[in-house]
C-alpha cells in the first residue's frame, strides 16, 4: 500500500511538472507577432491620365485589372480600387509630366505600388467568401419564393375549382398559367 501510494505521488509529480509552462516560448511567440507581416504581393503599377487624379484613377484600375487575372482569380472577386484605398494596399510615388504625341500631349505618370501582406489576404479571401454566402443566399431565397408561389397558385387552383364544380375550367386553366408565367418571369427578373 505504501509503495503505492508513492507510485502515486511520483505519477502527480511528473505530471504536474510537464504542465509547467516555461515563459521562453511566450516570449518568442510574443515577439514574433511583432514582425512585418509577410509580404505576398509587391507590384507597381504605372497610370497615365490628363490630371493626376486620373492619373491615379488609371494606375488603381491597372492593379484592379492585374489582380482579377492573377492571384485571385480562384476567388471570381477581386478588390475594387476603393477597398486597395481603404485598407492601405497601395501607395503612391512618383508624379511626373510625360509628353506623348500630338493627340495625347502633356500627360501626368503616377507610379503606385501594390503591397498586399497574408493578414490582407486573408482578409480578402474572407471578403469574397462573405460575397459568395449573400449569393447563395439570395439564390435560395428565389428558389423558396418560387416554390411557395407555385404551391400558391396551385393549390388556388384547386380550390376555385372544386369550388366553381367544374364551369370555369377553362378559365381557371388559363389565369393559373398566366399567374405561373408572370411568377418565373419575376424570379428571372430579380435573379
Amino acid at each position: 500500500m505504501f509503495i503505492i501510494n508513492r507510485l502515486r505521488l511520483a505519477a502527480l509529480c511528473l505530471l504536474v511538472s510537464s504542465l509547467v509552462v516555461s515563459p521562453a516560448p511566450l516570449i518568442a511567440g510574443h515577439n514574433r507577432h511583432r514582425t512585418e507581416a509577410k509580404l505576398l504581393i509587391h507590384e507597381e503599377f504605372i497610370g497615365y491620365g490628363k490630371t493626376e487624379l486620373a492619373a491615379r484613377k488609371d494606375a488603381l484600375n491597372n492593379a484592379c485589372n492585374w489582380l482579377k487575372q492573377h492571384p485571385y482569380s480562384d476567388l471570381d472577386w477581386s478588390p475594387d480600387p476603393d477597398y486597395l484605398l481603404d485598407h492601405k494596399m497601395v501607395q503612391f510615388n512618383a508624379l511626373e509630366d510625360k509628353r506623348f504625341e500630338e493627340p495625347m500631349g502633356l500627360m501626368k505618370m503616377v507610379k503606385m505600388q501594390l503591397d498586399i501582406t497574408d493578414s490582407q489576404d486573408r482578409d480578402i479571401r474572407k471578403q469574397a467568401q462573405q460575397l459568395h454566402v449573400k449569393e447563395r443566399q439570395k439564390q435560395a431565397l428565389l428558389v423558396l419564393l418560387g416554390a411557395m408561389g407555385l404551391l400558391g397558385v396551385v393549390g388556388g387552383y384547386l380550390r376555385l375549382e372544386e369550388a366553381t364544380k367544374g364551369y370555369y375550367t377553362r378559365l381557371l386553366r388559363i389565369a393559373a398559367i398566366t399567374l405561373l408565367v408572370i411568377l418565373v418571369a419575376g424570379l428571372y427578373i430579380a435573379e
